[in-house]
């Protein structure tokens, strides 16, 4: 069984990763949190910080926030999507 979280970072005009991950850090309302396979239910506002997803302990995709940006983010049933204020731009690993 794959034991890794379906990860999806969408701008308002476009996919910007679509990914699996062992675990994903968003800058959450409450702080920063982390998610790794099975975590509970979660929905939040993002505010600035650094967004990164990791697999193999490695770092594959990262995306700053900065303070005029922010979206939120949601994980359910090892899927995590989150959904940016923002236009997007070339932000990738």
């Amino acid at each position: 069984m794959d034991k890794r979280i379906k990860v999806q970072i969408i701008a308002q005009d476009k996919l910007i990763a679509e990914k699996e991950a062992d675990m994903v850090v968003v800058p959450a309302a409450s702080g920063e949190i982390g998610f790794m396979f099975d975590h509970t239910a979660f929905l939040s506002s993002l505010n600035q910080g650094l967004i990164r997803l990791y697999r193999d302990q490695k770092v594959i995709f990262k995306k700053s926030l900065h303070h005029d940006e922010g979206g939120f983010c949601q994980f359910n049933d090892n899927k995590c999507q989150i959904l940016l204020n923002k236009k997007a731009h070339s932000h990738s690993k």
